[in-house]
């Protein structure tokens, strides 16, 4: 044969072996991210934005985790619009540009759209990152070390495929936490007594609760269409062992209906079937099941398509939820099949006692290998995983304000990133006060903009990083913090943030040779308020709107001390600054008289916002520890489907309340009409909220009489509320 020949055997062979992973290769990068979640996909974006060469490997093709690849496309906190900020705030620029019925339906959220939407913007979003190589289908199968110095180093993975990637920093933005558990990495899993954190909610013992909910609930998600009244949907399939006498076993409680009263007593002790439930039962308390209405509409993405993630008697899971967890990778298999199966069940139970025009969406998640039938989620929404044991834990203490003396907002001057959603657990047995599982938080919970919102918390970087390990950064839902707090902490925009950061800080880290403890919080914190895109809010105040041409500055002299954090939380940004006031924080920032005596002279009219940019732009290098603050570091605001609207406002309960009457379009003097699955009908009276501190403010001022208002907005059929973003003009009408 031939020498060249023989090279060609040679070559071919060489190939075939590489194929099929006999041959491993080693990727070098600056930024690894593990796991294509939504905190994943941000760090990678941030990463590279910042000019770090960045490598994001994910263990199927969609992008986004919880709110897409799990299908809870509705999105919870961070809503307020001075929260709008950051990736989480671009991301709905984004959204609003591509879903069409954004805002108008869904009443658990303000924010549905469909998963798919959402996968396809962060697919274009990396796309659009150059310096980003995304590793479809890889898991990682080891995490690799270097021991030389004080503490262990991660210095990358190996993956399924034997392939290496090396890495200067890694980031575990992982759905479970995978990196703790295969680099044996310090993590909690689980409940903590009140007595290694002090949390005023978390038990002093183990009880049938904790036995039983040793984490919380799981849910895998599933979309339903309505086919229309009068049409049938496709017929879905009997899961495995499933009747319909069983299936009212296990959901009757899931929605009101009638044919089941009678039935209720005879399975009062079934695991499904919860103490509380029945005693409501026995008392004819019918109104504590929801309506065939109110369960549809709760997840509502279009006319058409329902996000099915109901707590009540429906497909939340977790018998022996610690499965999940364990070593023996059977057991995480077979917990995953029955959530799977326990979905398709409620999903059959749904057609078989609501009709037949409701079948299961599978345009929205078509048949794959992840889903055992089509209109299943890809992936679990996993509410808990595995959480870090980090150089700094977030506890209950610091997300709950003191709301008796008007504390509004948690604080932390080494903020990275923040949220504000309720404190939201699931365990389906604890609502009932006179049962053993009974559990009650502690309310973290107020009335803004007319509804009720979660209290704003500050995140700290040092919750991201390990206990004696370095070289790792943690994100996603996996970072420290208690499983009493995680409850708050575990939502969309607060992990998008979280990922943000830590993107932000691995990609420094990176390029400054050193590792991620080093890093100075200070530093981070101004290169996030820096960014030229979406620079995140990073102090928890409700009227810093994102588009403030000097929120940048009036976060760091807040950071800094220079200015006192308001623990209401209001700034009141567009108001005179009082001489006073002015005199306090140019001390704090150790400006001389005579600066400020100029400033006094020069500026007539001199707002507290434009005071904290002359003061940031003149400050004492020593005080400013030479970062510096651009001008102008505001974000564009989503442009939401608004249309122009008349109707008459006025405050109801506690004037914190409001309706709308007689609303009608602007331009014709149509009427409001609203679109739900059973019924459509003149929409007289509707909620009025609104997420815009500007708007709020003027819905305050207006509580003791009722005013003719127009204004744009957007209406929500499911929940009959118009969302005001904008008054256009008013007047009394008393």
């Amino acid at each position: 044969m031939k020498k060249a020949n023989l090279l060609n055997v040679l070559f071919a062979f060489i190939c075939t072996l590489n194929s099929l992973g006999a041959i491993s290769e080693t990727l070098k990068t600056d930024v690894l991210v593990v796991g294509g979640s939504q905190s994943g996909t941000m760090a990678a974006i941030q990463a590279a934005r910042q000019g770090s060469k960045v490598v994001l490997v994910s263990s199927g093709e969609w992008l986004g985790g919880s709110m897409t690849e799990a299908g809870v496309s509705a999105i919870d906190g961070n809503e307020i619009l001075a929260f709008q900020t950051g990736l989480w705030g671009e991301f709905l620029v984004r959204l609003a540009r591509a879903e069409p019925n954004l805002l108008q339906y869904g009443w658990v959220s303000f924010f549905t759209f469909n998963p798919k939407i959402g996968n396809e913007i962060l697919k274009n979003w990396i796309k659009e990152e150059k310096n980003i190589t995304w590793l479809k289908n890889k898991t990682p199968k080891r995490v690799t070390f270097n021991n030389s110095g004080k503490y262990r180093k991660v210095t990358g993975i190996e993956l399924n495929n034997s392939d290496s990637i090396e890495a200067k920093v890694t980031i575990d933005a992982s759905e479970f936490g995978d990196l703790l558990s295969l680099g044996n990495i310090l993590y909690r899993l689980g409940w903590e007594y009140s007595d290694e954190f002090k949390e005023p909610s978390a038990p002093r013992k183990s009880s049938p609760l904790i036995e039983r909910y040793p984490l919380q609930e799981l849910t895998w998600v599933f979309y339903i269409k309505d086919y229309g009244s009068g049409n049938k949907a496709p017929i879905i399939a009997k899961p495995p062992g499933y009747s319909i006498d069983k299936a009212k076993k296990r959901f009757w409680c899931s929605y009101k209906n009638e044919d089941l009263i009678e039935d209720s007593r005879k399975f009062s002790h079934n695991l499904f079937n919860p103490n509380w439930s029945v005693e409501y039962r026995l008392k004819g308390k019918h109104e504590k099941f929801a309506s065939k209405e109110s369960f549809l509409t709760y997840g509502q993405i279009s006319p058409t398509l329902f996000m099915i993630n109901w707590p009540q008697c429906g497909n939340d899971y977790s018998k022996k939820i610690e499965r999940l967890f364990s070593d023996d990778e059977s057991l995480k298999t077979q917990f995953l099949e029955e959530a799977q199966n326990y979905s398709w069940w409620f999903a059959r139970y749904m057609q078989d006692t609501l009709g037949q025009r409701f079948g299961l969406a599978k345009t929205v998640f078509p048949k794959n290998t992840q889903n055992r039938i089509a209109g299943l989620a890809y992936i679990p929404y996993n509410r808990e995983v595995r959480r870090l044991e980090g150089l700094e834990t977030m506890t209950e203490n610091d997300i709950l304000p003191n709301l008796e003396e008007g504390e509004y907002a948690k604080y932390h001057k080494d903020s990275i990133a923040i949220g504000n959603y309720a404190n939201d657990h699931h365990y389906f047995e604890m609502a009932n006060p006179k049962s053993r599982k009974y559990f009650k938080l502690a309310p973290k919970s107020f009335q803004w903009g007319g509804r009720y919102t979660g209290t704003p918390f500050s995140i700290p970087y040092r919750v991201l990083l390990p206990v004696k390990v370095d070289g790792l950064i943690v994100a996603e839902k996996s970072w420290s913090v208690s499983h009493i707090a995680n409850g708050s902490t575990r939502l969309q925009p607060v992990c998008m943030l979280i990922g943000q950061a830590a993107g932000s800080a691995a990609a420094l880290a990176a390029q400054k040779g050193i590792t991620p403890f080093e890093l100075s919080v200070k530093e981070l914190q101004v290169n996030l308020l820096n960014d030229e895109t979406a620079p995140p809010t990073l102090v928890p105040l409700f009227d810093l709107k994102p588009d403030n041409p000097y929120r940048g500055s009036i976060q760091k002299l807040m950071l800094n001390n220079i200015i006192p954090f308001p623990k209401d939380g209001q700034f009141h940004p567009n108001k005179k600054i009082e001489s006073d006031e002015l005199a306090s924080w140019a001390a704090k920032a150790k400006l001389s008289n005579v600066w400020l005596e100029n400033v006094l002279s020069q500026e007539t009219d001199l707002t507290k916002s434009k005071a904290a940019f002359l003061i940031d732009s003149k400050m004492n290098p020593d005080v400013a520890k030479d970062y510096v603050i651009k001008d102008f570091t505001g974000q564009k605001i989503a442009d939401y489907p608004t249309k122009e609207y008349c109707g008459t406002l006025k405050a109801v309960g506690n004037k914190k309340s409001f309706q709308l009457e007689w609303t009608k379009t602007k331009q014709d003097n149509k009427p409001i009409m609203r679109k739900t699955p059973f019924k459509e009908n003149r929409a007289n009276l509707s909620g009025a909220i609104t997420f815009d501190p500007e708007v709020y403010e003027f819905m305050l001022e207006n509580t003791k009489h009722k005013s003719k208002i127009c204004f744009k907005g957007v209406y929500n059929h499911s929940g009959s509320w118009m969302l005001i973003t904008e008054i256009l003009e008013s007047s009394s009408t008393d």
